[in-house]
């Protein structure tokens, strides 16, 4: 695994669910059910990237911030439309890795306050290394809301954090399986096992007098005994296949 592959593993890791916060994004008619979106402070999308670089994965890290738009927008409320202010920045995440290697990240966020649209253009640059991102599959989550109230009960958030929780699991056990198998690597393993059984084969023939017959028996199959497994995947299959059928005709010779 190179450098940026074990940054972006690392970077990439769940959060204790504790860590992520939930706000609504919007209300159902009759106001009794809300749709929770779930999400990271900037505080804690800076502690994973310091944690980086405390691990040796980061030399450093360092995020600049362009703020691109500011103006006022109009927005429906119970109370009918009002106007807020707009504001959108663009947060570039500068990772120097250990090699010196530079690696950026940017996106844009948006708010109603400076701070806001800050904290909204780090979080989502972050995601591009994936800071947080597990959280994009937690799909729609609705919450009960009390009567008059505009945030669930803090039972209901345990419920979101019950369900968060278990998608941490989930995503941690993937984060420790073995990593799948290149399926070109996989061929030349195979490929030189496969060299590996036909020559003790062949030396067992030679040692019961049958070393002609197993020579013979590798030029009829056409197979080129100990060639380095290099080529397409079509071309290491068809040698794989060819090394089956003259482990077979060895075996049989053997008796």
């Amino acid at each position: 695994m190179n450098e940026l592959a074990k940054v972006l593993e690392r970077a990439s890791r769940p959060f204790a669910p504790e860590e992520v916060e939930f706000t609504v994004k919007a209300t159902s008619r009759d106001r009794r059910k809300a749709l929770m979106v779930a999400h990271l402070t900037a505080r804690s999308v800076m502690d994973r990237l310091d944690e980086l670089v405390k691990e040796g994965l980061l030399e450093s890290w360092t995020a600049d911030f362009e703020v691109v738009e500011r103006g006022v927008i109009k927005v429906r409320t119970r109370d009918g439309e009002k106007e807020e202010p707009f504001y959108a920045v663009v947060a570039r995440i500068r990772l120097t890795l250990p090699s010196g290697k530079v690696l950026v990240k940017e996106d844009v966020g948006e708010g109603d306050t400076l701070k806001g649209a800050f904290s909204d253009a780090l979080k989502r640059a972050a995601v591009h290394l994936g800071v947080g991102r597990y959280l994009y599959r937690l799909g729609e989550m609705w919450a009960e809301l009390p009567e008059g109230r505009d945030y669930p009960s803090e039972e209901e958030i345990r419920k979101l954090r019950q369900r968060l929780r278990s998608l941490t699991r989930q995503e941690e056990r993937q984060a420790q399986a073995p990593p799948a198998q290149d399926p070109l690597e996989d061929l030349r393993r195979r490929l030189r096992q496969a060299d590996e059984m036909i020559s003790k084969l062949i030396e067992e023939l030679k040692a019961q007098g049958k070393g002609v017959e197993a020579a013979r028996a590798v030029t009829n199959a056409g197979y080129r005994l100990g060639e380095p497994p290099e080529g397409s995947p079509e071309e290491l299959r068809r040698r794989l296949e060819a090394a089956r059928g003259l482990y077979k005709a060895l075996q049989e010779l053997k008796g």
